[in-house]
Formats: C-alpha cells, sequence, structure tokens
C-alpha cells in the first residue's frame, strides 16, 4: 500500500512538472548560456515536431525522480525496518536519512560545478579543425 503512496506522488509530481517544464528547462540551461558567447540572443530550438513534447516528458520524469526520490528511500525504510533489530535500526537510520541529502547534494554539484566545465570542454574541442591533426 505504501509503494501506492509513492506512484501516485510521482504522478502528481509528474504532472506538476510537465505543466511547469519550460521554466524547469530554462533553469536547467543556465550553465549552457553562461559559456556561450551571446547568451542574450540564444535559445534552445527544437528541429522536430515531437522534440518539444518528448523533451517535457522527459524534463518532467526527471525532476518528479528527484523530488520524488526521499518518499522512496523512507518506504524502503519503512519496509524493512521491522525485520531489523534495534541496534541495526540505530545503525541504519542515519544512512537512509543522509542518502536522499547526499542525492540532492551530488545532483546541485554536478549540475551548477561540473556540468559547466564538461560543456566549457566540449565547446571547446568542437572550435578545433581536425585535418590538421590527421597526416592525409
Amino acid at each position: 500500500m505504501d509503494f501506492y503512496f509513492v506512484f501516485l506522488y510521482f504522478l502528481l509530481v509528474f504532472f506538476f512538472y510537465f505543466y511547469i517544464a519550460d521554466i524547469v528547462a530554462k533553469i536547467l540551461s543556465l550553465p549552457l548560456y553562461k559559456i556561450l558567447e551571446n547568451s542574450e540572443q540564444t535559445r534552445m530550438i527544437f528541429t522536430g515536431l515531437p522534440e518539444v513534447f518528448i523533451s517535457n516528458l522527459k524534463i518532467s520524469f526527471f525532476a518528479s525522480f528527484l523530488t520524488t526520490f526521499p518518499i522512496l528511500v523512507l518506504q524502503f525504510f519503512l519496509f524493512i525496518s521491522p525485520a531489523l533489530y534495534k541496534k541495526e535500526k540505530k545503525f541504519f537510520l542515519p544512512i537512509f536519512c543522509l542518502i536522499p541529502f547526499l542525492f540532492f547534494f551530488r545532483s546541485t554539484i554536478f549540475l551548477f560545478y561540473f556540468n559547466s566545465y564538461s560543456l566549457e570542454f566540449f565547446s571547446f574541442v568542437s572550435d578545433f579543425k581536425y585535418r590538421e591533426f590527421f597526416f592525409y
């Protein structure tokens, strides 16, 4: 019954994020816009008809997974906690409390730190003239 609650919460959050998917896409593309030279004039383009819908679905799915993850971890802990001894519960409770925090911390660090460096690297590599490196 508890995992049905997680699934219903996931669907509710999914529809909410689908409604505001353009705002979430702007937030996620901030590191890319910081790297581009004329970031005031740049914008995302879609070349196919279903790309906007599919992009909004993907953004909504991943954002709703990030939002639902702590509840999923809590429900998992509540599921396995009756089978644990008191010492095991005392050991695993801080771990299960830290898992969502570390998950969000890792996600934000990757988005705003490592992602910007990887985007800088790939934009730098795309400027090379590859013919100079090959001996034809």
